[in-house]
Formats: C-alpha cells, sequence, structure tokens
C-alpha cells in the first residue's frame, strides 16, 4: 500500500497564513564559531538572500598596539576628611566618656535607645548625656547637637551615624596626639 502525503501551504483560504516581504539590507553576513538560530540571525537583519560566509575571517593589516600606562603616586588620604563643621564639645566629651569607661559604642546606644526604635532622639540622646553626666543641655540646645551628628537628617540618630560621628572624633585626637 502506498500512501500518499500532501502538505498544502498557501494564503488562499487559510487564517493562519500571513504573507510577509521583508528585504534585508545585509548583502553578505560571515558566521563565526560557535551556534546560533536562525531566529537570531533574522534578528540581526539577515535575509533569505543575504549571502553566508561560514567561518571566515579576514587577513589583518597588522598588530594594534594599544599603550596603556599607570601611575603610583603616594598622596595623603584623610581616612575622614575635615567638613569644615566646628565638632561640639558634648560629643568629644561623649568620646571621651565611652573610651574611660570601656563602653562600645552599640552598648552606648542600646542603652540610650529608650523605644527600642533603632533610633534615638533629642529627648534620648538630652536624658543619655545628662545621666553620663556629660552636659544638661536644655532641649531647644540639642536641635544642633542631634544635627551635627545626623546625616540622613531625619532629625533622630541611628548607631551607624553615632558611630561614625563619634570614631571620627577618636581619628582626630589620635591624629592631634601624633602632632
Amino acid at each position: 500500500m502506498a500512501t500518499q502525503v500532501m502538505i498544502r501551504t498557501g494564503t488562499r483560504g487559510n487564517p493562519d497564513a500571513v504573507a510577509a516581504g521583508a528585504v534585508s539590507d545585509i548583502n553578505a553576513y560571515t558566521l563565526v564559531e560557535g551556534t546560533t538560530t536562525i531566529r537570531t540571525l533574522i534578528g540581526r537583519g539577515v535575509g533569505v538572500d543575504t549571502q553566508l560566509k561560514i567561518g571566515h575571517t579576514e587577513d589583518e593589516s597588522g598588530a594594534t598596539i594599544i599603550a596603556v600606562g599607570a601611575h603610583l603616586h603616594n598622596d595623603e588620604v584623610t581616612e575622614f576628611p575635615d567638613d569644615g563643621k566646628e565638632t561640639p564639645e558634648e560629643l568629644v566629651m561623649l568620646a571621651d566618656y565611652l573610651a574611660s569607661s570601656g563602653q562600645s559604642i552599640f552598648q552606648f546606644f542600646q542603652s540610650i535607645d529608650l523605644d527600642d526604635s533603632g533610633t534615638v532622639d533629642a529627648y534620648e540622646f538630652q536624658r543619655a548625656l545628662k545621666n553620663a553626666d556629660i552636659a544638661n543641655l536644655p532641649p531647644w540646645e540639642m536641635g544642633a547637637l542631634v544635627e551635627a551628628v545626623d546625616l540622613d537628617g531625619d532629625g533622630k540618630i541611628n548607631l551607624p551615624e553615632l558611630d561614625i560621628a563619634l570614631t571620627t572624633i577618636r581619628t582626630k585626637q589620635g591624629s592631634n596626639e601624633e602632632e
């Protein structure tokens, strides 16, 4: 029994058939080693009539020399650059207090964060300075002190901000002692 299979393609009477006539402006395309798909080639603009050159490489007309250089220098790098602002005396006293008491900045911060919010507001900071016998400042003077430590401008002090402020003070004190 001989069976004949016939596949009919065309646009007449076939609603799914699409007639497309795309013209490519690429006359020749060079394929290098590796694999690719027809879809990728079509996406790159290769058309049905494009001449494919497989594994063809053009001769180079000589070597290209690119000069690359690196100059090393020994500039003084400041770990915490001076921003021109005067460090409040109360913060220097706080850094000295922590150094003399052997308390870490983290331990101090945990002890003054009364509501466990992860931030210290002006009231909590005022209470901490008073309890440590560092300063007994009125509330209207706490704004400038909090602002000196508050890097993100939210009006509160978080642990990284306090750590940066006190470490900067300790670094300045260390460099002043060396001079």
